[in-house]
């Protein structure tokens, strides 16, 4: 998968849970729904429920939402960055592309420090997007235990 279609998927998967989230607390669902949805439609009907502290944003989503979000309407990797092969690697030839720090910046002001493997970059960012869903999700299947019925 390209980067930006693993971006993509991620973005759409927390929309999809939001929704979820929305479905099983009982509200209509109207417009468009975004991950921050959930948070604040629950905040107004829940407000002391224990799935808010699950839908508060992520500290790490402010720079996937920013990565996914140049992708789809700018350039992320620009011209003046440094890609690196590595002939010898010992599970074969390796290619590292590196991330901007900031990928709203203009092509000669990026910095690549942040994130300088792609590769890494997308590994860490599954392992805290299944995390984080399946936290939700296990809020939810707490909620029905307690209660026994949907919606919550």
């Amino acid at each position: 998968m390209s980067i930006d279609g693993f971006l993509y998927a991620g973005d759409s998967a927390l929309d999809i849970v939001s929704r979820e989230v929305l479905i099983y607390f009982g509200h209509k669902l109207q417009g468009n729904i975004y991950y921050s949805s959930a948070h604040a439609g629950i905040s107004k009907s829940h407000s002391g429920n224990a799935i808010l502290a699950h839908l508060d944003e992520p500290q790490w989503l402010k720079e996937f939402h920013n990565y996914r979000n140049t992708v789809a309407h700018e350039l992320l990797l620009a011209n003046l960055c440094n890609i690196t092969l590595d002939m010898y690697d010992s599970a074969g030839p390796k290619i590292i592309i590196p991330l901007p720090n900031d990928p709203r910046a203009k092509p000669d002001k990026r910095l690549y420090t942040r994130n300088p493997d792609v590769v890494k970059y997308t590994s860490d960012s599954f392992r805290r997007l299944l995390s984080h869903i399946n936290q939700i999700y296990s809020s939810v299947c707490d909620g029905v235990d307690r209660k026994g019925t949907l919606p919550l």
